[in-house]
């Protein structure tokens, strides 16, 4: 679908033009609230939320392992660096090397160096800071509708692209998805009979492969 404005009397109203059949057109107000029904119906519980928190904090704590490792590294690349750039201008010094080589090599260098002081500085990042906002970010989950509302384009977009990964469509009563994000599944098959979602795959094939926060 692609979004249009048509004019009315004394303003312009927002509707949807189907892509695939020419003159197919669906009322914007009527599209958004479905897609707002289908979130509110799709976020997490309290006792999903808990479960989701408890395995991403098992993740980050390995993840947190790695970056000890990845900091040590980085810092040992960057060592490597800034004495490339002190023997680079020991030579320039002492006119060993032309101008305008030492330039070419200085511009690289440098460039090398504010990179891995960036990738330092993200891994130096504390392990209470990522838990802070992993306490912070996950209770949202359980009104993803509200979520959706506060959120600027660029997050609405990411977070249907997180959902409908192959994207959503309104057939003019519902709207339907190719594949829905493995932690919706459950979710779903509470909703489904609402009909107001319809994800085109076998269900026995969503629950054998997918089904996971239930």
């Amino acid at each position: 679908m692609t979004a249009g404005f048509s004019k009315g009397r004394s303003k312009y109203y927002l509707y949807y033009q189907c892509t695939k059949e020419r003159g197919l057109n669906f009322k914007g107000e009527e599209v958004h609230e479905k897609g707002e029904q289908v979130l509110y119906h799709l976020s997490f519980s309290e006792k999903q939320v808990g479960r989701i928190t408890s395995f991403a904090r098992e993740e980050l704590t390995k993840s947190v392992g790695y970056r000890v490792h990845s900091l040590k590294a980085k810092e040992g690349e960057f060592k490597e660096v800034v004495e490339k750039i002190e023997r680079l201008e020991y030579k320039m010094i002492n006119d060993e090397i032309e101008a305008s080589t030492y330039k070419v090599w200085f511009r690289k260098l440098s460039a090398q160096r504010a990179v891995l002081e960036n990738e330092i500085a993200s891994l130096k990042k504390s392990k209470k800071s990522i838990f802070d906002e992993l306490d912070e970010a996950i209770p949202l989950l359980t009104n993803l509708k509200s979520l959706y509302g506060e959120v600027s384009l660029e997050g609405k977009q990411l977070l249907l692209k997180t959902g409908f990964e192959l994207g959503i469509i309104y057939d003019g009563s519902r709207l339907r998805t190719a594949m829905i994000n493995p932690a919706l599944v459950d979710n779903y098959f509470n909703m489904k009979e609402k009909g107001l979602l319809l994800v085109e795959q076998p269900d026995e094939f969503l629950m054998k492969n997918y089904s996971c926060t239930a």
